[in-house]
């Protein structure tokens, strides 16, 4: 995205977080945030489709071992 703005002329500034698009350390920070963003996003949709993957029984067992933690608060 940011380099279609740059391509029309449009430099980004992100004022809270100090990210300067003009600037290579600024692209650097920027591109990196979103490297990391991308990254745990696929994560997130990995371990997802491996939980709905899940045989139900181990769905069950998991959510027990959640619910024992919890209520055992964290030892089990």
């Amino acid at each position: 995205m940011v380099e279609v703005l740059r391509q029309r002329g449009i430099e980004l500034e992100v004022l809270k977080q100090g990210t300067d698009t003009t600037t290579p350390t600024g692209r650097l920070v920027f591109d990196l945030l979103g490297a990391m963003d991308e990254f745990l996003r696929e994560l997130i949709m990995e371990g997802t489709t491996e939980g709905l993957a899940a045989p139900p029984r181990m769905a069950r067992a998991a959510a027990s071992a959640s619910t024992a933690s919890a209520v055992s608060g964290g030892r089990v």
